[in-house]
């Protein structure tokens, strides 16, 4: 006698629908949890990196059950550096609970709750060559024990972007430069069965963005226009989960500090026009 059974890719659960990531996996080679997500059979990707809910207006995306710190295209780089064996399923939710604080649709990867010690990462590295040069490096390292989790994500890049020509009667030719770095980390301690805490912290580091734009014009003055500056942004969070209710506390801390010199060329002598400066 012979016996044979398969599990069924989704099942709705307390109104959730959920997949069976073993059998989404099977045959296919995934490293990833983007890649994952990507695989299923309700979420499309219209342009390879973003992710939503087919039929839904707009699409948020959590993690275990919490709402993530980071921007959405942080949290892109986040799942594309998380390791496909860490999440243990996906949920999705057309329609949010009240308890979620969220409207609209949501897909909830939910990770592993790893009873053993356990360390894995990943390292990638982008190049892109569109007139100049840009450059992208991401790397993340993830530390679990029974009672302990800690992620890290730090991603950094470089741009440039130069010579954009108009042929309608103007000609501007604009060289960029900006130097990114971005921090995520993300430590987690199970209190017991019913009970955690998570403390998260995001960082995002620009210390030097400069841009020169120089435009010749056949109507109007030529001019040369000069931006730089630099800007920081931190967010912490505190989160406490219990079966019976959650409890946050959050504190962003936001600084942009940038200048803008405007010259006019007439007779190729540089006359200033206005210098206009940008703090928050």
């Amino acid at each position: 006698v012979i016996v044979k059974a398969e599990r069924p890719v989704i099942r709705m659960i307390n109104n959730r629908l959920t997949y069976d990531l073993q059998s989404v996996k099977q045959n296919k080679i995934i490293a990833n949890a983007h890649e994952l997500l990507k695989e299923l059979p309700s979420i499309s990707s219209t342009d390879g990196n973003s992710l939503n809910l087919a039929g839904a207006n707009g699409t948020t995306i959590l993690i275990s059950g919490k709402v993530s710190s980071l921007s959405t295209e942080q949290l892109i780089e986040y799942l594309k550096t998380l390791p496909a064996e860490k999440v243990e399923k996906v949920e999705v939710i057309y329609n949010a609970p009240p308890q979620l604080h969220i409207k609209g649709a949501v897909i909830n990867v939910v990770l592993k709750k790893e009873n053993r010690y356990t360390m894995n990462g990943q390292v990638q590295a982008t190049w892109t060559n569109q007139h100049e040069n840009s450059f992208s490096g991401v790397g993340s390292l993830f530390l679990t024990s029974p009672k302990w989790s800690f992620d890290l994500m730090y991603k950094r890049q470089k741009h440039t972007l130069g010579n954009d020509i108009y042929d309608i009667d103007s000609e501007n030719h604009t060289k960029s430069t900006s130097n990114k770095h971005n921090v995520y980390t993300n430590i987690a301690y199970n209190l017991d069965d019913t009970q955690s805490l998570e403390l998260s912290y995001n960082g995002l580091y620009a210390p030097r963005n400069k841009s020169d734009a120089y435009n010749v014009n056949n109507l109007f003055s030529d001019a040369n226009s000069l931006n730089k500056g630099k800007d920081y942004l931190h967010n912490a969070s505190l989160y406490y989960k219990h079966k019976w209710g959650n409890i946050s506390v959050e504190y962003t801390n936001y600084t942009d500090d940038n200048t803008q010199n405007m010259k006019y060329i007439k007779d190729h002598h540089s006359i200033d026009a206005f210098t206009y400066q940008r703090k928050q």
